[in-house]
């Protein structure tokens, strides 16, 4: 969600007239927002942050190209404007989230918040969490300070829109050049959102056009001449447009992209609807009162709310109720009611800090001052002296993952060119017996093979993708990388006649019915056993509601009870149900399927999630380690199975 832009448009301002159905539909815009991080019903509320954008350009540039073309433009007075607007809401902001962190958060996560800040004062807090975003990275819903990711998109479009529409305004054909722009910017978002959606979510290149179509409606505005119910017609189509994008768009969209188009031209006609003097009917809705404070809010909404939802979120073992989601969205709306009216409002109308010297100041100051907290926390990492050895201790179950991750994690062509990672004893270059194939669960559950391979001298390989699916399928995978890799195993397997056995392990329940169905697995385990080899499959193991290091060291520090940080087996066989029904229906064929369950569930109630005070997880779904070496039993019939073919006594212990 991207913050609410500075209210340029305003009855104090004398150089503009007010038009208090933008302030609605900024209202239009944070409402779904605030519940889709609610989790309250609409799926793609997220589409608020391209509806701020839209209304971002149109607002900025009304106002510098005025001023530019009466002679009257001051890149000193347009930064002071942005300074009073944005930045005393946000230090107090700032300066309560870094409070609560120091008290709430666990040191790894206490330094990430710290190197979160410094990134925001370097207004490149966009940059910071598209590189810390990914499928390892930790889950978006506990990072304080994820939403200054689209406060940093506009800031960094704020510096580059005055000095080029000051070029422009020096040549012909500046639309001409705005369009291209758009254009440019809008082919490469439609391009990023599928090679490298992380960039495409977070950077200004693939979101620079949803900010230009604002600028460009705010020089073409005065030049749409039409009949008054045309512009009804337009403006009830843009509102809809924007609910139909947050009712029918969800996390699976690929976004921004093209998709953004829908609610970005839905602004657009509604801001395009409007301030004509006589006012069409969204134009009356939307100048209504609450429509209008809830805009005028909305900026302290958007700051307040969402590390709210993150610090809940990190102390909740888990999901939020909806009586506590909604009681979070009323103590949003109610310290932003206060931040508006004791810090926003003063500031603006020169109360406090009056002068522009004073504002410059403070803004330096107190960006230099937040930085150097942040990288104080970084420095010190995190401050661990806040907890004692055993919490530390548990907490530290989060960097317990696979330690060869990088050996396994292959990409095709090194596959092809080097083969199969080896498993086990990387010195044993006898031809291998064994193949273990897996996604990043695979990986995870490597160092029970290592271990095992090593103790009984079991020459093996093994490889891994994140989010790959071990099936050959690669024709109905949209990801060309998957694709690639797939075939590159298969290949390798078919050039590997001594390989004997094969091992696959996944995430199971969580591939799409693309992938993940009886078609492709009977496909692949067809294909193995006309390559001569046995397949075992993996069931998926437990995954559980929350974090488990974090819970079981906050459970520590806070003497609280765990139970709500495991599953329950009712949950892990309804989350498996479809997965093991397919498993099933191979009843028939050469598979032997390892159910892990038993090292999980002693009894059949909650899932077992600690082992002499070591998390078995590093995430919620991933296993640590010391979660792998608990499967020793469960994996045992494969090297007997291996025994058995070479005629040697193999023993797991």
């Amino acid at each position: 969600m991207t913050p609410p832009t500075p209210d340029i448009v305003s009855p104090s301002d004398r150089e503009s007239r007010y038009r208090a159905d933008i302030d609605g539909l900024r209202s239009v815009a944070i409402v779904p927002v605030l519940l889709f991080h609610a989790g309250l019903g609409l799926t793609g509320g997220y589409v608020g942050v391209d509806v701020f954008f839209v209304i971002s350009g149109f607002l900025i540039a009304s106002v510098v190209q005025t001023e530019i073309d009466r002679g009257e433009f001051s890149i000193v007075r347009f930064w002071e404007r942005r300074v009073r607007r944005l930045f005393p809401a946000l230090s107090i902001v700032l300066l309560a989230v870094l409070a609560a962190g120091g008290v709430l958060l666990l040191p790894r996560d206490f330094r990430e918040l710290g190197q979160s800040v410094v990134a925001q004062g370097l207004l490149a807090a966009n940059f910071y969490f598209c590189r810390e975003a990914g499928y390892f990275a930790g889950p978006s819903e506990i990072k304080p300070l994820l939403h200054t990711w689209s406060l940093a998109v506009e800031e960094q479009f704020y510096v580059l829109l005055p000095p080029l529409l000051l070029l422009l305004s020096r040549v012909r054909g500046r639309m001409a050049v705005l369009i291209a722009l758009l254009i440019a910017s809008l082919a490469w978002s439609a391009y990023s959102t599928q090679k490298t959606p992380d960039s495409a979510f977070f950077l200004l290149p693939a979101r620079a056009w949803e900010l230009l179509l604002g600028v460009i409606l705010a020089f073409g505005y005065s030049r749409i001449v039409l009949p008054k119910r045309v512009f009804e017609g337009l403006s009830v189509l843009g509102l809809l447009m924007i609910g139909w994008s947050c009712v029918q768009f969800d996390q699976q969209t690929a976004f921004p992209g093209v998709a953004a188009l829908l609610p970005c031209l839905g602004a657009a006609l509604v801001i395009a609807g409007g301030g004509r003097g006589s006012p069409t009917l969204v134009e009356r809705l939307l100048s209504t009162k609450p429509f209008v404070m809830i805009g005028l809010l909305s900026y302290s909404i958007y700051l307040w709310h969402w590390p709210l939802f993150a610090y809940a979120n990190y102390l909740r073992f888990a999901p939020l109720g909806v009586g506590l989601r909604l009681a979070l969205i009323g103590v949003s709306v109610g310290l932003a009611a206060a931040s508006w009216a004791l810090v926003e409002q003063p500031f603006r109308r020169r109360t406090l800090c009056g002068t522009r010297r004073g504002i410059l100041s403070l803004y330096a100051v107190g960006t230099c001052a937040l930085m150097a907290i942040g990288l104080g926390i970084h420095a010190v990492g995190g401050w661990p002296e806040r907890f004692s050895p055993e919490v530390l201790s548990a907490a530290e179950g989060a960097t317990d993952t696979n330690p060869q991750r990088k050996l396994r994690h292959d990409l095709p062509n090194s596959i092809v060119r080097r083969g199969l990672p080896r498993l086990g004893d990387a010195a044993d270059d006898r031809p291998p017996v064994l193949a273990v194939i897996g996604d990043s669960h695979g990986d995870a559950f490597m160092p029970v093979m290592d271990a095992l391979c090593s103790e009984l001298h079991v020459p093996a390989v093994a490889v891994s993708r994140s989010a790959t699916i071990p099936l050959f399928c690669g024709e109905t995978e949209r990801d060309a990388g998957k694709r690639a890799f797939q075939e590159a195993v298969r290949e390798q397997l078919d050039s590997a006649p001594s390989i004997q056995h094969v091992l696959l392990v996944a995430r199971w329940a969580d591939h799409k019915s693309d992938v993940m169905n009886a078609d492709n697995l009977r496909k692949t385990v067809s294909e193995l056993a006309a390559l001569g080899k046995h397949v075992w499959i993996l069931r998926q193991v437990p995954e559980q509601p929350t974090s488990v290091p974090r819970a079981l060291a906050l459970s520590l520090h806070w003497k609280r009870d765990l139970s709500d940080a495991a599953c329950t087996w009712q949950d892990y066989c309804a989350h498996s149900s479809a997965a093991d029904a397919l498993f099933q229906r191979l009843a028939d064929t050469n598979v032997q399927v390892l159910d892990p369950s038993s090292a999980f569930f002693p009894e059949r109630d909650r899932c077992r999630i600690s082992c002499d005070g070591r998390p078995l997880y590093v995430d919620d779904d991933h296993l640590s380690v010391s979660g792998a070496l608990q499967l020793r039993a469960v994996v045992a019939p494969v090297f007997q199975a291996i025994s058995a073919d070479q005629e040697m006594p193999t023993a797991v212990k």
